[in-house]
């Protein structure tokens, strides 16, 4: 009888702690970055105080606030998330939204040559090439963008 009363409050418990309110709501914004080869998007999520306003992108739905302010006075770590062969960043939007609500700064750059929606690079080679650059010249833009600079943790970066 014990373990079954211990059972259902470590239930409760757990349910509880899952069910906490989010430390913060999640703000985005799309960039744009001048690569070595070609302009590309980026879409970064962070945290914000200002409440979530969802929009729609295309199919996907974004539980995040447009152009939101991000939260102030904070040393936030910056996380990197590269979409799959041809995908898209908003994919991983959910993840993302997450690591914002948490705390994070989430950068996911448009991989031009292997994304949904972008004429194919000519080679394998070529696309392996240019995501790491993309993905570097993504994150730069994000560390020295003001609305980042002061906020983003580059120590603190994966």
């Amino acid at each position: 009888m014990r373990w079954i009363l211990s059972s259902v409050l470590a239930i409760v418990c757990m349910c509880s702690a899952l069910a906490a309110p989010p430390a913060f709501y999640a703000g985005v914004v799309r960039l744009t970055v001048v690569g070595d080869a070609a302009h590309f998007d980026t879409i970064v999520f962070y945290p914000t105080h200002e409440r979530e306003v969802p929009w729609q992108a295309g199919p996907f739905t974004v539980e995040a606030t447009r152009n939101a302010p991000i939260v102030p006075d904070n040393r936030l770590p910056v996380v990197l998330i590269s979409h799959g062969r041809g995908g898209d960043p908003l994919s991983h939007r959910g993840l993302a939204i997450t690591l914002a609500r948490a705390g994070f700064i989430a950068v996911l750059p448009t991989h031009v040559g292997d994304a949904s929606g972008y004429p194919r690079a000519p080679s394998q080679a070529q696309i392996l090439i240019d995501r790491p650059r993309q993905a570097e010249a993504a994150l730069n833009a994000v560390l020295t963008d003001p609305r980042f600079s002061a906020s983003a943790d580059a120590g603190e970066s994966a």
